[in-house]
């Protein structure tokens, strides 16, 4: 017995009034049942009765007890606590006064309000319909069902409707273990004692006194016919004894009950009779002949498969509510509404869902652009800057207001601005744990190679190591932590770096937190935005301008966005379920009581308007969307959600209504579009971490914003991470440890995550006590070897183990019935399944992938004819058989990564060809691995009969010269990926004709242009715009359903209008990260380039943006704009703007990398000063390339652009103009180390630039006119190591004689130059290791003078004919002894030029 479970007897004397006849609420043969309230809960008090058979009196209260602790399960009533104690008490004894002892033994119980069952069913009116009585049934065998399955079994032996107990849902309870008794592996136990009540006793207990698990098999068939016939209905039967009659009777009454009452009286009167029929097995006199329990679960189970999900009643919006009633009590109506939802979903959701569906690959959300925040970001910048004094070396200023205000988007836009470009930046996401080692753990990890530091020192050490000297800006997001003393050990943590400044920004809703924590500054309170914002946000969501009732709800809602509190999350989750009202409900919503209602911190507060219009939106959700979002709670704030993931996981807890329609995976599809909608989920803006996750270009993720996320937490605070019994769902970060430590009723568990585990190794303990489990996700510990006590988890439908280390899979996993979700993805061990995996009849999807080492799958793999998603991707050594063809079932299939499939080559096509339901299949990179050649058009051709087809990636597949016309056969068809495909030469020609083809993928295909513009679907990556014969319109809305990783828009200049621009919603396209768009020069136009441009404003998410072609002369807002719309910014391309003669602010760009500016004839000027005018800023901190190539006007001013390398090509305004001003920071260097310069006619000694390039070691002259410097230009030359010259003219005879002076000079490259002899001179060269001459064809001879490098290494000779013959002199060749590796490629060992594209 646990010590924790104790309650002393003093407190349950206190709590019965000393057990009391007041207080007593039942009798039974062993004891008196009381009622009390201990510690704010009712419970129920059983005090056993003194027994003069003392031993058998204690064994009965050891047994209960015993029994109850290892029973935790949703139909077991639930332990509270006991007591046993003795007392000496004051007693008569024939006169005389004596002192006796009474023992105490009394069990306390959870008290269900619903009271017994025996009760019930004298009550006429109970449960009128079959579903609930059903429920009754389905719920004691599941009770039942769990304690013959403990180890040791536990027998209940007097089960009986008195002791089966109803709460206020009507979910049954198993109670009363007094006859329970505990055997091990032995089926039947012979006692000498008959105890229980004997209608419910089989006749082998009654004649033999044989005990066995088919006791209780009995006693539940009595209890199945009662509670189907009423309390007398099995005793006057036996007594007749005429069960058969019984049956009848039972049919008869149950059939006409259900066909008033049910909507669906066909399937539920086939379920009653199958329970009529295992009822009278169950009773049959010979115990072999009556089922197991068990048995009797999974007749009850396929019942429930063929009937549908019954609606769930409607939720009023805003139940009565008093004038004091406060947003807690609607959350805590809203809590045991969803706690009712659930317990009805228990039953209705028991079965496997057998069908599934291939994910989406487009985007339905909106890509808002941050409104209103300009100021307050030049504000904290400048308090910031400001504060930064010689000594003040840390600031740290936080930011604080109510939740979903926008603190994250403000600290990030902060984060990203160009004033601290010269910082090291680090971005840690806090939450309401405050670890500090996690945090240091971050910052060192952003900072430096090394993580994971598990000892306070260590860190503390290396912190002091990454911080030192640097100037550093830190954002701590979403802090919680109150306690000053752990907040001054954050502040002493960051201060460790000897000679560092470090400006920290710390996002909280708590202004006491935020100023507990400030630091030089006083906090930023961050206010809300105007109604006006608000009201476009919702008119926006709500499509308010397509609704032809537009001017009757315009004031409405304008009433409804001042009901927002400025806050634009709660402006867009009440836009979206505006969208689909009458104008009657947006009423209903504007004056629903929920805004009336206050807080209890702050009622004042404008946090209750937030919360508010998040409840509305809670509210109007359907019941099976509430238990959706609910469930996302289980999810760590800032968790990247795969959405695949979630949808199988709602599936797997039974999260979806019923459809004749729509299979379960289509309705959750639909969930998540809703969700997308209100702002209950966003799509993230951050892939998986996984690696493969993120090459998987079909995978879309999920995350939540805080706010929603602490509603959805506060929704389902009641079932997770909880210690009562209803506690469901458990997110845990310890999966080395028992879950009975965590988790205080394991067996009520149905989800079970697992996250931030590190290198703890995976236990079995960690999930094995949790039997009802359902979703089990282990993706984020580490699993040295699956436990075989996965094995016990029947019930379980979703398995998540990613990552395995050992080589095999215990073969206990193929005892998991029910499991339709295997993820074993990246085992890089395994090497082959268990033997019995065809015994896996449920299994759905099944993913496999990089599982490189499984060289074949067993003969059973065939059995799995059920599957529906295979991931075979990168499984090189894999070989299946023919019968892989029968997974007739399949709708998704991935092969990519030359899988190889062990089949009769002449068969394969045969094999793919069987697969009729597919929908998705993937041959990347993999057909020249499976057949020979002569065998890809069969191959295809077999696919082109796969009619339900709608994704096709034949991508990188050189076998494929040709599609066959018999593909546009597949009428579903809209995505075809042939990339890569570069043999390919020709299409169908009738692809025109494939209605549902949106997306074809020709990237690296080079076909001829006309062929493609003819069909009706998006080319990708390059789209080309083709006008409409009659000029009406352009196919660029061909874009609108695409949204790809790489786009390239061609011919802009055929867009007819503004509004087919706009169609395609560009801006919501947030998986493109390379994009570029395209006009042709010195063509016609429809439409004004910068409006096209205007409406085309790219999505955050790119990384590439090339712009050629623009014949505007200026460009639009966003454009100057681009740091806040491109915040990611890394590369950027200017080509071909004639008429352009201004440039965007580029400095601010913290991210860009390569910068490259083409053709921009009228660009006169950039001015590399800082927009602000802030003194020191640092402008393109990142810059690694500048290209600047045919700007003939262009001047940069008043400094060198901060790149490592510089590339010049017929800009000579450019290498002149360099220095006429002083730099605004009054510092001339540069941190450029490589130049290039091209096309110049302006001499080398005009080139100031030179002037400002202290640090320059590698330089390329090529095709300049005139050579000829100064002193000074070489002095600037002395760092040089590396120096190219190419295309010397004629004019210059020889090498120019300032080379001699570059002593640093290790490498010389000579190519294509004109010249016909090296000086003597080129000796003098003593630093040079490296000599090439390449293509000089005019070079006879090397002077005798290279006899004195005696540094040189490597010298290379290369496409130069006269210089070869040099070579053959053996003389010639002594005077290069000294070198280690000498060269000669004659002119004929250069391969052709390729036509191939890049």
């Amino acid at each position: 017995m646990n010590a924790d479970k104790r309650i002393p007897l003093h407190d349950l004397q206190k709590i019965t009034n000393d057990f009391s006849e007041h207080s007593r609420i039942g009798r039974g043969g062993y004891g008196d049942v009381y009622k009390g309230v201990y510690n704010g809960r009712e419970i129920a008090v059983k005090l056993l009765h003194v027994d003069t058979l003392r031993g058998l009196d204690d064994q009965l209260f050891k047994n209960e007890v015993g029994n109850l602790l290892k029973a935790e399960h949703p139909n077991i009533v639930q332990l509270v606590g006991y007591c046993y104690e003795t007392r000496n008490i004051y007693v008569d004894n024939n006169g005389a006064n004596d002192f006796s002892q009474r023992i105490y033994k009394i069990i306390c119980f959870e008290y269900l309000q619903g009271g017994s069952l025996d009760r019930r069913l004298y009550d006429h009116s109970f449960a009128p319909n079959w579903s609930t009585r059903y429920n009754i049934i389905k719920g004691i065998c599941e009770g039942l069902n769990f304690l013959h399955k403990c180890k040791p079994r536990i027998l209940h032996l007097d089960l009986k409707p008195a002791n089966i107990l109803l709460d206020s849902s009507m979910e049954p309870n198993v109670a009363d273990f007094g006859l329970s008794r505990l055997f091990t592996q032995t089926h039947t136990h012979v006692t000498e004692k008959i105890i229980g009540t004997q209608k419910y006793m089989p006749p082998e207990f009654i004649k033999d006194h044989i005990i066995s698990p088919k006791n209780d098999v009995f006693s539940v068939g009595v209890v199945m016919i009662e509670i189907m016939t009423g309390p007398t209905g099995y005793s006057n039967s036996f007594e007749m004894g005429d069960l058969a009659q019984l049956r009848g009777q039972v049919i008869d009454n149950w059939k006409n009950k259900i066909n008033a009452t049910s909507k669906y009286p066909l399937e539920e009167s086939n379920q009653m009779e199958t329970c009529i029929d295992t009822a009278m097995r169950c009773v049959e006199p010979d115990r072999n002949s009556r089922p197991t329990i068990a048995e009797v679960l999974d007749i009850l189970n396929k019942t429930e498969t063929h009937i549908p999900k019954r609606q769930l009643a409607d939720v009023v919006l805003c139940p009565t509510i008093g004038s004091k009633s406060t947003m807690s009590d609607t959350l805590k109506m809203m809590i045991d509404e969803l706690e009712n939802i659930t317990n009805q979903n228990q039953h209705l959701s028991s079965m496997s869902n057998k069908s599934s569906n291939v994910r989406e690959t487009t985007s339905d959300v909106e890509e808002e652009v941050v409104i209103g925040r300009t100021e307050e970001i030049k504000e904290i910048v400048d308090t910031i800057c400001e504060s930064i004094t010689p000594e003040n070396k840390i600031t740290i200023l936080p930011i604080y207001g109510i939740g979903g205000i926008g603190k994250t988007t403000l600290a990030q836009l902060v984060f990203s601005d160009c004033r601290f470009a010269g910082y090291s930046r680090v971005w840690v996401y806090v939450s309401q744990n405050l670890d500090l080692n996690k945090i240091g753990n971050s910052i060192i990890s952003q900072l430096s190679e090394e993580s994971h530091l598990a000892e306070k020192q260590m860190i503390h050490n290396k912190l002091r190591n990454v911080l030192a000297g640097k100037k550093t800006l830190i954002v701590l997001d979403d802090v919680w932590e109150e306690n000053p003393d752990t907040l001054n050990s954050l502040k002493a943590m960051v201060r460790l770096g000897a000679g560092s400044e470090i400006t920290i920004i710390v996002t909280t809703r708590d202004e006491a937190i935020a100023r507990e924590i400030c630091h030089a500054v006083e906090p930023y309170k961050l206010g809300t935005l105007t109604d006006k914002i608000c009201w476009g946000i919702i008119r926006q969501k709500a499509a308010l301008e397509e609704r032809v009732d537009k001017e009757q709800l315009e004031q409405i809602g304008r009433e409804i966005a001042i009901k927002c509190g400025g806050v634009a999350l709660a402006a867009q989750s009440l836009g979206y379920i505006l969208r689909y009202m009458s104008s009657d409900q947006w009423e209903s919503v504007r004056d629903s009581c929920i805004w009336n209602l206050s807080t209890q911190k702050d009622p004042s507060s404008r946090i209750h308007n937030v919360l508010a219009s998040l409840l509305l939106s809670y509210s109007h959700m359907p019941d099976w969307l509430k238990l959706c979002f609910s469930y996302c709670a289980i999810f760590p704030k800032g968790h990247c959600i795969v959405k695949y993931d979630l949808i199988h996981q709602w599936i797997a807890l039974g999260f979806t209504e019923q459809s004749y329609m729509f299979d379960p995976m289509q309705l959750c599809e639909n969930y998540a579009r809703q969700l997308l909608g209100m702002s209950f989920l966003e799509y993230s803006k951050t892939s998986s971490t996984d690696r493969t996750r993120r090459q998987d270009k079909e995978c879309m993720y999920f995350t939540m914003h805080d706010l929603v996320h602490d509603l959805a937490k506060e929704i389902l605070s009641h079932q997770i991470n909880t210690g009562g019994n209803k506690c469901r769902y458990a997110l845990l970060t310890d999966c080395s440890s028992s879950l009975k430590l965590s988790v205080a009723f394991p067996a009520n568990i149905k989800a079970l995550h697992f996250r931030d585990c590190g290198k703890q190794e995976l236990c079995g303990g960690a999930f094995s006590p949790a039997q009802c489990l359902r979703v089990l996700d282990l993706s984020e510990c580490f699993i040295q070897k699956l436990p075989d006590s996965i094995g016990q988890l029947k019930q379980l439908r979703v398995l998540c183990a990613p990552g395995i280390q050992d080589k095999m899979i215990p073969s206990c996993v193929t005892k998991l019935s029910e499991l339709n979700y295997l993820d074993l993805r990246c085992s890089q061990k395994i090497s082959a399944l268990p033997d019995s995996i065809g015994d896996m009849k449920a299994l759905l999807h099944l993913d496999l992938s990089y599982c490189y080492e499984i060289c074949e799958l067993p003969e059973s793999f065939a059995e799995l004819k059920q599957l529906v998603h295979l991931d075979l991707t990168y499984c090189r050594r894999i070989s299946i058989s023919k019968s892989f063809g029968g997974f007739t079932n399949l709708q998704y299939l991935r092969l990519a990564g030359q899988t190889n499939i062990d089949v009769d080559r002449r068969e394969l096509s045969a094999v793919i060809g069987n697969l009729t339901k597919l929908r998705y299949l993937n041959l990347s990179g993999s057909i020249e691995s499976m057949i020979t050649s002569d065998k890809v058009d069969s191959l295809l051709a077999s696919i082109s009969t796969l009619s339900s087809l709608e994704h096709l990636d034949l991508s990188y597949n050189e076998a494929c010269s040709s599609i066959p016309e018999n593909i546009c056969n597949l009428r579903k068809l809209h995505t075809l990926d042939l990339e890569g495909c570069k043999k390919l030469k020709k299409l169908p020609d009738r692809m025109d004709q494939m209605v549902s083809l949106k997306v074809l993928n020709l990237k690296h295909v080079r076909l001829e242009e006309l062929a493609v513009s003819r069909f009706n679907c998006a080319s990708l990556p390059r789209f080309v715009v083709h006008a409409s014969g009659d000029r009406c319109c352009s196919n660029i809305i061909l874009l609108q359903p695409t949204n790809p990783v790489e786009l390239w828009i061609d011919r802009l200049e055929n867009v007819m209008s503004v509004e087919e621009a706009h169609s395609i919603k560009l801006m919501e396209k947030q998986k493109i990260e390379e994009l570029r768009f395209q006009w042709t020069v010195a063509t016609g136009r429809f439409v004004d380039d910068k409006e096209v441009l205007k409406i085309l404003v790219p999505p955050s998410s790119v990384h590439i943006l090339t712009i050629s072609g623009y014949g505007s002369v200026s460009i639009p807002d966003w454009f100057m704009d681009i740091r806040r719309y491109l915040p990611i910014l890394s590369q950027l391309y200017l080509c071909y703007f004639p008429k352009c003669n201004n440039l965007p602010p580029l400095g601010e760009l913290p991210n860009l990398q390569w910068l490259g500016l083409y053709y921009m004839e009228s660009l006169q000027e950039w001015n590399m000063g800082y927009t602000s005018g802030e003194e020191g800023a640092s402008e393109l901190p990142k810059l690694e390339c500048l290209t600047i190539e045919h700007c003939a006007k262009l001047r940069i001013k008043p400094c060198v652009p901060r790149a490592t390398s510089l590339f010049i090509r017929g800009c000579d305004a450019m290498l002149s103009s360099w220095g006429e001003s002083p730099p605004h920071n009054g510092t001339s260097s540069s941190p450029l180390t490589q130049l290039g310069v091209e096309d110049s006619k302006v001499p080398m000694h005009e080139w100031r630039l030179l002037h400002h390039l202290p640090a320059l070691s590698w330089l390329s002259i090529v095709s300049c006119s005139d050579l000829t410097t100064s002193p000074g230009v070489i002095q600037r030359l002395s760092s040089l190591e590396t120096l190219c010259l190419g295309s010397l003219s004629l004019n210059q005879a020889e090498l120019p004689r300032w080379l001699v002076e570059l002593t640093s000079l290790q490498e010389l490259t000579l190519r294509e130059c004109a010249i016909t002899t090296l000086p003597e001179w080129l000796g003098e060269l003593t630093s040079l290791k490296n000599l090439e001459i390449k293509h000089c064809e005019g070079i006879r001879s090397l002077p005798d003078s290279i006899q004195q490098l005696s540094r040189l290494e490597n010298l290379c000779i290369d496409g130069c004919p006269t210089l070869e013959k040099w070579f053959e002199s053996k003389e010639n060749m002594m005077k290069l002894a000294h070198i280690k590796d000498v060269q000669v490629f004659p002119l004929s060992d250069y391969p052709p030029d390729s036509d191939e594209e890049d």
